[in-house]
Order: C-alpha cells, then sequence, then structure tokens
C-alpha cells in the first residue's frame, strides 16, 4: 500500500521552507522544505537483548519478527485542491557501529480469540531493517475539520544489519515535498451537515429525527436506497450495491458538502463492504467494513475503490498475494445504527432525541466511567493483567471522571454478593458517560480470564456478560458510549443483536453509541497492551474525547487519524482499523462548546479529626469563560459529596462529610460548568482519622504535637 516515490532535485532556495517553482495558467508548483535532528543514540539491557532509542524520535517499527526500532512519523497537510508531485527525503551524516548482542524484536501480536502468537505470511530472513530511511504515504481525508491531502513521512534514523551486526544511523533527515495547487479551485458551500442513508421502509420512522437535526441547526437530509440505485439526485455508477452507495456518497459529498453519513440498517437493510486482510496463515477472515465508505478519495485525488488492481477483491493485504493501495483516512464521519425493524429504528431516534435534548453530557452521572477488565492474557513474563492495565490507562486520560473499577484484583469482577455480573449491572444502571470493557468477545458475549487462570470463567457467576443481559438493563436514559475490547463484537452479520449493537437496541437502557469490531482482533500483551491494534485503538477513542470531540463522529474519526499517524502500519493494524466499527449517530453531540475549568488545588481543611464527627473542606476554582461551577468531593475510595452547586467561578465551594471508621485517607476535589465540562482532578490531601473520639482536649492537646499524634495513631 506503498505510494511510489518519485526523487526529484531541483535546484532553488527556498525561504521559510516554502518557494514557489513555477506558474502555469492557475497552477501553482511549490515546494515544502524542513528537516529533523537525532541525538543521544543509546541502548537499554535486558535480558541478554538490547533495546535501540535516539533522540528526537515518536513511534517505533512493530513490524512482528522484525527488530523494535524507533522511528519519527510527520504528517503535513495542504488544502484539498492539492497534487503531491514527489517527496524527496536525504539522510545525513550517517554513522555505524558495531553491537555484540541482539536487538530486542517488536513485541508479539496475538489474536484475541485462539491466544495463538502471530505467524507472518512471510518469514524470510532480512540483511539490512528497515530496507530504506523513510517511507511516505500519501492520502486524502478531514483533518481537524478540513478537507486535506495528507503526507505522512515515516524516518526511520536507526537500521541494523543483521549479517554484519551493525547499526546505522543518522543526525538528520531533510525532507522536500513537491506541490501543486489550483488557485481557482474551490470546494462547495456546505448545504448538508449529515446525510442518513436508510431503506425506503424505516423512512417514516426517521423523518422525526431528520427535524430534530434540522431544528438544531444540523442540515440533515434523509435519502433512500432506492432513490440512490434509481439515480434520483446522481447518475448511478458502481460495479455492486456498496459501490453505488460508496459513489452516492461521493457525489453528496462534492455537490452537497456533507461530512457526516449515517447508515440504517442492519447487513441485510443496508449492504456492507467485505474486506481481505490475510492477517497470519491461519487467518483468512472475510469481515465487514464501514469505514469504507468514510474513505472517499486517494492521495491523488481520485476515487478510492479500494481494489486498485481491479479483481473484484476488495480491501485485499496480503491476501492470495494481493494487496490493494487505500490510505484508509476518512473524508466523512461515518455511524451505522443496525436497526432490523421499524421498531428498533423508533428505539434509536428516540434515545438520540432525548440524549441531546437533555444535554446528557451535562447531567452529575455523565462523568462517571465504568471499567471492566482482568487478566487477558495470562502466563505473560510480566504477570501484568492486561485487562486492568488498559483501563487503568484509559483512566489516566480520563482524568475528572469518577471510575467505577470492576476488576479481578479488586474482587468485583469475581464477587460471590454481589456476582460480578450485578457489579456491571449496577454500575451501568446508576449512569455512567463511558463504559470500557477489555477482554475477549464473540458476537453475543463478553467475558475475560481471572489472573494467571487459563479458563474465560469472568464475570461471575455465568463466566460472561451477554447480549441478552445488555438487554434486560434499565438504565433509562443515562446512556453511555461504550468501548468494547474483544474479538467479533460488533460483529452484526453474524448476529443481528451483536453485542456492541445490542446496547442501542435496548428500549429501556443500553447505551446511546459504541465501537466494536466486526472481526477477530489483535493485541500487544503485557506492557505494551496498548501499544497498538485492538486496545490502542481504543485507547486513542479516549484521547479523542479527552482532546476535544464534541460528537461521536469526532470521536471515531480524530482515533483513526492519529493512529494513522503513529505508527508504521503492519497487516494488523489494517485489520485492526478496518474492523473497528462506530455503531451510532456521528453527529451526536457528546460534550459542550466550553473550555474545562482550571483543575483546583488540593482541598483544604484539617488533616486529622475524630471519627463520628463532621468535617469540612473548601475548595474554588476559575472557569475560563465565567460559568457557573459544580464541585465533586471524593472522600476516599467509595465516598463522595455528589456534585455540589452551583457556585460562581471564584466562588469557594464548601463539602463536609463524617467518617466513621479509623484510617488514613486521601482526598480530592474536581469541577464542572453548566455546560458539562469537566476539570481534572486536583492533587490528593491527606487526612488521618484516629479511632478515639472521647477526650477532646486529649485530642486538641495531641493535635498540636504532630509527633505525639503520630505515635499514638500507630499504638491504637
Amino acid at each position: 500500500m506503498n505510494k511510489a516515490i518519485c526523487i526529484l532535485l531541483v535546484a532553488i532556495l527556498l525561504s521559510n521552507g516554502i518557494g514557489v517553482i513555477s506558474t502555469a495558467d492557475n497552477i501553482i508548483t511549490e515546494m515544502k522544505k524542513t528537516s529533523f535532528e537525532f541525538s543521544t543514540l543509546t541502548f537499554r539491557e535486558e535480558n541478554q537483548q538490547i533495546e535501540v532509542m535516539i533522540e528526537g524520535t515518536n513511534s517505533f517499527i512493530t513490524q512482528p519478527g522484525r527488530p523494535l526500532l524507533p522511528s519519527l512519523i510527520k504528517t503535513f497537510t495542504f488544502p484539498s485542491n492539492t497534487l503531491v508531485k514527489n517527496v524527496f527525503c536525504t539522510p545525513e551524516n550517517i554513522q555505524h557501529e558495531h553491537v555484540f548482542q541482539d536487538i530486542r524484536l517488536a513485541p508479539d501480536m496475538i489474536q484475541l480469540n485462539s491466544g495463538e502468537k502471530f505467524e507472518p505470511i512471510s518469514s524470510d530472513s532480512f540483511s539490512i531493517f528497515p530496507e530504506e530511511w523513510y517511507d511516505v504515504r500519501i492520502g486524502h481525508g478531514l483533518i481537524e475539520g478540513k478537507r486535506s491531502v495528507i503526507v505522512r513521512v515515516e524516518c526511520y534514523p536507526v537500521r541494523y544489519n543483521q549479517m554484519e551486526k551493525t547499526i546505522s544511523w543518522i543526525d538528520e533527515i531533510n525532507i522536500e515535498i513537491e506541490y501543486e495547487s489550483d488557485v481557482t479551485s474551490t470546494q462547495s458551500e456546505e448545504q448538508i451537515d449529515l446525510l442518513i442513508i436508510s431503506p425506503a421502509e424505516f423512512a417514516d420512522e426517521l423523518n422525526p429525527l431528520v427535524t430534530h437535526k434540522n431544528n438544531r441547526e444540523i442540515s440533515t437530509k434523509l435519502v433512500q436506497l432506492n432513490q440512490i440505485y434509481d439515480g434520483v439526485y446522481f447518475s448511478v455508477e458502481g460495479r455492486d450495491e456498496p459501490e453505488k452507495i460508496k459513489y452516492f456518497i461521493k457525489n453528496a459529498y462534492d455537490e452537497w458538502g456533507i461530512s457526516n453519513v449515517m447508515l440504517v440498517g442492519g447487513r441485510y437493510k443496508m449492504p456492507s463492504r467485505e474486506t481481505h486482510v490475510q492477517v497470519s496463515n491461519s487467518d483468512k477472515e472475510i469481515f465487514l467494513s464501514d469505514i469504507y465508505y468514510a474513505d472517499i478519495y486517494n492521495g491523488s485525488l481520485e476515487f478510492s475503490t479500494w481494489d486498485t488492481n481491479n479483481n473484484d477483491v476488495f480491501a485485499e493485504y496480503q491476501w492470495e498475494g494481493n494487496t490493494d493501495e487505500i490510505d484508509l483516512y476518512p473524508d466523512v464521519k461515518i455511524g451505522r445504527v443496525a436497526c432490523i425493524d421499524e421498531q428498533q429504528v423508533t428505539t434509536i431516534v428516540n434515545k438520540i432525541i432525548t440524549y441531546e435534548t437533555t444535554e446528557a453530557f451535562t447531567k452529575d452521572w455523565f462523568s462517571n466511567l465504568v471499567v471492566i477488565g482482568a487478566d487477558t492474557f495470562p502466563g505473560d513474563d510480566k504477570g501484568i493483567d492486561e485487562g486492568e492495565f488498559v483501563n487503568q490507562a484509559i483512566i489516566d486520560v480520563m482524568d475528572g471522571f469518577s471510575t467505577d473499577k470492576i476488576w479481578y484484583s479488586n474482587g468485583r469482577i469475581n464477587g460471590i454478593a454481589p456476582t460480578g455480573v450485578q457489579n456491571i449491572n449496577n454500575g451501568i444502571n446508576e449512569g455512567c458517560g463511558f463504559l470500557d470493557f477489555s477482554g475477549h468477545g464473540a458476537p453475543y458475549l463478553w467475558t475475560t480470564y481471572p489472573h494467571n487462570v487459563s479458563r474465560q470463567i469472568l464475570p461471575s457467576p455465568t463466566g460472561s456478560y451477554s447480549n441478552s443481559m445488555i438487554s434486560n438493563l434499565e438504565n433509562g436514559d443515562k446512556l453511555p458510549i461504550v468501548i468494547c475490547g474483544g474479538c467479533s463484537l460488533g460483529k452484526f452479520e453474524a448476529n443481528s443483536n451483536c453485542f456492541a449493537w445490542s446496547f442501542l437496541s435496548n428500549p429501556n437502557g443500553g447505551g446511546i453509541a459504541s465501537f466494536g469490531a466486526t472481526g477477530l482482533g489483535y493485541v500487544y500483551i503485557g506492557e505494551y497492551a496498548t501499544y497498538g491494534l485492538v486496545e490502542g485503538l481504543n485507547l486513542r477513542i479516549f484521547e479523542a474525547y479527552n482532546n476535544g470531540a464534541i460528537t461521536f463522529g469526532e470521536m471515531w474519526l480524530d482515533a483513526v487519524n492519529d493512529y494513522l499517524g503513529s505508527f508504521n502500519l503492519n497487516a494488523g493494524d489494517y485489520k485492526t482499523l478496518e474492523e473497528w466499527h462506530p455503531f451510532g449517530d456521528p453527529t451526536l453531540s457528546i460534550a459542550g462548546m466550553s473550555e474545562k475549568p482550571l483543575t483546583p488545588d488540593a482541598p483544604s481543611g484539617p488533616t486529622s479529626g475524630r471519627i463520628g464527627e463532621e468535617h469540612e473542606y473548601t475548595a474554588v476554582t476559575t472557569d475560563p469563560e465565567e460559568d457557573d461551577l459544580y464541585y465533586f468531593f471524593e472522600w476516599g475510595e467509595e465516598d463522595n459529596s455528589g456534585w455540589l452547586g452551583p457556585y460562581e467561578s471564584d466562588e469557594t465551594c464548601t463539602g463536609s462529610f463524617t467518617w466513621e471508621k479509623r484510617g488514613d485517607y486521601q482526598i480530592r476535589v474536581k469541577a464542572r460548568d453548566e455546560h458539562g465540562s469537566v476539570s481534572g482532578w486536583s492533587d490528593y490531601l491527606p487526612v488521618s482519622m484516629p479511632q478515639y473520639s472521647q477526650n477532646p482536649l486529649f485530642y486538641e492537646f495531641l493535635s498540636n504535637h504532630p509527633l505525639l499524634y503520630k505515635l499514638f495513631t500507630r499504638i491504637i
């Protein structure tokens, strides 16, 4: 899938990195020039292998069976009317050093379903890795809300010669990009923001959603499949139904300026594209991908067929020796509501309207995060419970959210009374903005392992959490966005009420949107669990929200773009991106247009006291937009104040709590503005509650003598 790279040597003095080479008619040819420096090559030894590092890089090459070497990935964007002619990269000051130990290999890629280690299609030995100092990929997509031509350059400042046992590295790499711009070319003025494509039988049920969106100033148009096939709006193009739909989306993109597409219907109501990525010798699974509909143009500004060898087999990667050239950058935000009948359409329409009308993201419950995991792959060298490891990485990203951890290590996923299933149900029914499962799956259930146990027996007592349990949830309008980590949890062609979709189809609760894989998933294990593949993409979905995504579609788009800009893609990466399915309305509002309040300082108040007595603590912070604020004190692992307020910006909030048990506690506070934007958590204030409370004079004496106080509390 690598783009051909033409080398251009241009004798021209470039100022500020950009120079004009020539002008012909309305076409301007320009050159962009930049350079990146590398320094301080270092080696870290572990288990008789060495890991190579060099300053100035931001990624690693993770090709299975090859050395783990650092890389620098840089993405350059140009206006959509740009044609990239050539890219030339020049390495500077090549140096060499002999190494006496083996270079650490890239982490093993593991199939979630079987737990089998990746078996590469070709395991040929190599002489020099990587073969070149750089790689260039050119695409077209939606970047930060703008239609863009994308030049992704991956620089490899370190190369390894296996035969000679030598490392070669460079100090600098110079990059020149020659491109043409049409100064008269203009994009269509956006007329329609959301295009809904649906079978005719669902039109009546969808009309209230169209009205709702238009009333919210999201210009929306509903188009029926028969209108596409009959050429009502545009001439019909395409060899089969999916391609006819994609050509229609392209024409709507060109003529109507669309940026969001919602597909309505399951596999047999709304056609899908079958894709062909052979990750390993044992994996020849054909799976569905809706990113096909979102990836409209390639880097040459041509319609992206996903079949560049014209053999009618789509999205081939190492498939019987064939690979199609696709860039995977989405040109529109996409989402599918996989409804099978009119009742399900009515359900999801009502849920979307209620969620947006009530501004669910401003409610108290929305800032709750439920994470579920245990030991995804027992027996790794460092004994890491990957599910909990991934959950914790998500918690770290979602600073400011109150977390409900349903883990093996805290006994909550394997509990007896309440059971693991009951804890999951309780967490969902109490309300949360986001819900993350990290483990294993099938189209109808999610499951995982206890620590270093070889049987999937969690959550207790059933050993799994199924779509039938999801259908019985009664959390009403407290609807989370659900991230489903595991194989085939979004495989809606195998089960019309698959795990990921069943959250949306529940009329009494469940979820408002979800992500899930339509095929077998791949992961890294142990400390690399969040580096890439399934869990790496899941983590980026949360990062997209934390970085300011305000719609469901933006979460998906920003996560995909970030993933594409972070890795040297292998077969597992292509499959991960193509199979990761967004179920829901891409324009669903999940955050307000509001800056977060500043993170408060640690609460102010006593650091010691008596059990059974009320203690007061204060907090204050500033809202950049002078919005009213609410405060949330956390008094320990299980106790909190709930949201207190409203308070004006810079007005002090007071919260109080009575501890009933002796112990040491860590309290902290966060703030939320009236639009639902939540600050980060404050630093902790340590508080100690001794067991005595009978003699106030004695207590006052100890409070004034900290050393005696510590000695006394240790004795009792």
